[in-house]
């Protein structure tokens, strides 16, 4: 919303007063969720170290990982690694656990 002198008014993502465009989930402004690209991994071959599992393209949103472990149990010893496109990690790597507060 956008307000001027304590008056409100809906602005759409097509950046038009009182507009009610909204950006779908593939982000296009007045879309209708079809342009969207889905992007998949799956990983289940053991080998040490990291491994690349999918690469997120640039600019990606709604971004859903899942991890199930091979036993079935809710706890295995494997994580999630996440690094950029240098191949600096963002979360975990180098063999070391992220903590954060």
């Amino acid at each position: 919303d956008i307000c001027v002198q304590g008056l409100c008014r809906q602005a759409g993502c097509d950046h038009v007063l009182n507009s009610k465009a909204r950006r779908d989930k593939c982000g296009v402004c007045g879309g209708d969720n079809s342009s969207c690209k889905t992007v998949a991994g799956t990983f289940n071959t053991v080998h040490y170290g990291y491994n690349v599992v999918v690469r997120i393209p640039a600019g990606a949103t709604n971004i859903d990982v899942r991890q199930h472990s091979y036993s079935g149990k809710p706890e295995d010893d494997n994580y999630l690694a996440l690094s950029n496109s240098q191949g600096d990690f963002i979360l975990n790597g180098d063999f070391v656990v992220s903590m954060f507060k």
